[in-house]
């Protein structure tokens, strides 16, 4: 019964834990593209270096995927959207291109600022894309109750949780009922009595 108790006090705080790491990890996604974007432009402004852009553009979209990789895991159906996550973290490669072509010693031509506003246009779309792609991951799914299986993750049915971070769920939530050989310290006490 106090596994009962335990779960219904579950329902006041589990969205909240849950939702708050998918806002981190959110965070973390939209940092590191900024701080991948503030580092190239430094570069390319205050020192006026190439390779140094594109390594560190190189550098931070490794860890911006290997950090969304990690995190998200594709839900097997129910997605109406391409997988951005795959494609998001390379948006500064386009950036780093379309500077490297600005600061070149390149002539000023047509065709050159038309390929630098076509990059720009690119990362803003694919961006976009991105930010409904966050959306259509975060959205809650009641999915059916998988059978509880010692030492892996394991949700209640009544939790609609976003299949995408089902692996990112970290609360213990009491079990319905106990496995075979278990036994329940609060009901020997009372047997007890």
């Amino acid at each position: 019964e106090h596994f009962e108790l335990y779960r219904g006090l579950q329902e006041e705080w589990w969205c909240y834990d849950v939702y708050a790491r998918i806002g981190i990890l959110f965070f973390f996604s939209h940092w590191l593209a900024a701080i991948s974007l503030y580092s190239m432009c430094h570069v390319f402004t205050e020192l006026r270096c190439l390779w140094p852009a594109w390594t560190v553009v190189a550098l931070f979209s490794t860890a911006h995927y290997n950090i969304l990789q990690l995190d998200i895991v594709a839900p097997k159906e129910g997605s109406r959207m391409p997988p951005m996550e795959k494609v998001v973290p390379f948006v500064p490669f386009l950036a780093v291109a379309g500077m490297t072509i600005d600061y070149s010693v390149l002539d000023p031509h047509p065709f050159w600022q038309g390929t630098i506003y076509t990059l720009a246009w690119c990362g803003y779309i694919i961006y976009f894309l991105w930010a409904l792609r966050m959306f259509d991951l975060a959205s809650p799914m009641f999915v059916e109750e998988q059978p509880e299986v010692p030492g892996q993750a394991w949700s209640p049915a009544e939790w609609p949780l976003p299949p995408a971070f089902k692996n990112a769920v970290y609360l213990v939530s009491a079990p319905k009922r106990l496995e075979p050989g278990q036994t329940c310290l609060l009901q020997e006490m009372k047997a007890a009595k």
